[in-house]
């Protein structure tokens, strides 16, 4: 009988050293840049997300102009769980955490040991064995400096970090007094007296911690949620406005980068639409989440891998935005794909289609289906492609074949008005058929207003091998179409 209790101490003592400490979660602005780049492709989610509507005054008029919407996640901020209120994980950070160390003693005055515990320090209490301490902060993601590297390739606006780079939102030791629970203000939140509220986790079968109340200290037997909890309390402090600690709200001095934005509510620790979590250190994930997973049934848990041997832990806050680039005065927004408005205006006189044959590139693959060289000259993403060209019905049959099509967009309207090309075309229709009596609307190329990136000039469609004669309309945001271009064929 004693081996068998010697034996069950040696199993969770090996356990333990198995899936405890990593490194030391120390890391730099690069390292923080390096790892919120390498959870892009999973984090950003970005996609269409409507039409922009803008008047545009000037001496001959007003117009209405369109600009594209659209939607992602965005790097906010990083949040640091620290155990020592006299260092900082992140090195840039550690002069500043100078200065809150140096208010945190004259706020706390003796009242708090420095790991945040009332009462003498060294002192050991059996009750507080999963009663854990740390310090907080809220910082403005350096990434708001700068855009996404590689980002512009996209082909498409992309909402931008907007906090201050680097701008400490939220500091625990400037907000020591209700931080460290000295003046109990967040005990009065019903969410602090009622378990279940504001739970992390899907209470009662399995929770990380509460929300509330918004202190430092939390009971945790496994350090890295203990860790997590913090943050979201942190977070949840700097995401709203008017609450009871010393901070600045993430809102305070945004960058607009020239759009208008539509912001996300405040934070909700199990509302993924209202910001999500990365950890950076000391384990890197690329993949965004919110925090609460049940692994109560799992035989591995979220703390695996992720302990720090410091008790200092980093996070990346992303918070989803809406936003289109400003045109003028805004008038309103229409929620889905981009697309094209119809209204009054004169008629636009279209550019002759260019090629090397008659006008018309001839680049028809042969009939064993050979391969055909992509012309488009503008390239954009595939989530962009896929909204810029519409095959009707009539573009293909039971036989296909890859036709090169290139065209010289307009630059005036047929009055001689010059045109505004980024702002005033709004797509090109292609008509083709087996003669120039039979045209038919085939396909249609919807530019997005505003972003020149998305005025392609030449497409490889799929159609079918009986449509040999085409040609071309150009039609602008009011909805009025050009006369057709010469007509041309493709040789046979």
């Amino acid at each position: 009988m004693r081996w068998n209790k010697r034996f069950c101490v040696y199993l969770v003592l090996s356990w333990t050293a198995l899936s405890g400490a990593v490194q030391a979660a120390s890391t730099n602005t690069a390292a923080i840049i390096s790892g919120t780049a390498a959870a892009l492709p999973s984090c950003l989610n970005w996609r269409l997300d409507g039409t922009c509507l803008w008047l545009r005054c000037g001496w001959g008029g007003c117009r209405v102009r369109t600009t594209l919407r659209v939607y992602n996640y965005t790097p906010e901020a990083v949040v640091t769980v620290r155990n020592d209120s006299a260092s900082h994980p992140w090195a840039e950070m550690t002069p500043v955490t100078a200065t809150s160390s140096g208010v945190l003693l004259g706020l706390t005055a003796g009242l708090a040991d420095g790991n945040g515990n009332a009462g003498p320090a060294g002192q050991v209490h059996r009750d507080r064995r999963n009663l854990v301490y740390r310090e907080a902060d809220v910082i403005g993601h350096p990434l708001s400096a700068t855009r996404f590297t590689g980002l512009a390739q996209i082909g498409a606006p992309v909402c931008l970090p907007r906090t201050i780079p680097l701008f400490p939102y939220f500091q625990s030791g400037n907000d020591a007094l209700v931080w460290r629970d000295i003046t109990p203000v967040e005990s009065l939140y019903p969410a602090a007296l009622l378990p279940g509220l504001r739970e992390i986790g899907n209470f009662p079968l399995n929770t990380w911690g509460s929300v509330y109340p918004r202190t430092g200290t939390v009971i945790q037997q496994e350090e890295p949620k203990a860790a997590a909890v913090i943050a979201q309390r942190a977070a949840d402090i700097a995401s709203r406005s008017a609450q009871p600690h010393v901070y600045v709200p993430l809102t305070t001095g945004m960058a607009s980068h020239g759009n208008r934005w539509w912001d996300p509510e405040p934070l909700d620790e199990r509302d993924p639409a209202t910001g999500t979590w990365q950890m950076l250190k000391p384990r890197l994930d690329t993949g965004c989440y919110v925090f609460g997973e049940n692994d109560s049934l799992s035989l591995t848990s979220w703390s695996d891998g992720r302990m720090d041997t410091e008790g200092d832990y980093v996070f990346n806050l992303w918070r989803p935005y809406s936003c289109c680039r400003s045109a003028g005065i805004f008038i309103g927004s229409i929620p889905g794909a981009a697309g094209s408005l119809v209204g009054v205006g004169t008629d636009i006189a279209f550019g002759d289609i260019t090629s090397t044959v008659d006008g018309l590139t001839d680049a028809i693959g042969d009939s064993a289906g050979g391969a055909v060289e992509d012309s488009v000259t503008s390239i954009v993403s595939s989530a962009v492609a896929e909204a810029l060209i519409t095959l009707t019905d009539d573009a293909a049959g039971d036989n296909t074949r890859p036709v090169t099509v290139e065209w010289a967009l307009p630059e005036a309207r047929a009055d001689g008005e010059a045109l505004d090309l980024y702002h005033d075309i709004s797509g090109v229709t292609l008509y083709g058929g087996p003669d120039a009596d039979n045209l038919r609307r085939i396909a249609e190329v919807s530019y997005m207003v505003g972003e020149p990136e998305t005025y392609i000039t030449s497409a490889t469609l799929e159609l079918d091998t009986n449509l040999r004669v085409f040609a071309m309309t150009a039609y602008d945001i009011w909805g009025n179409e050009s006369e057709r271009s010469n007509v041309l064929g493709i040789e046979r």
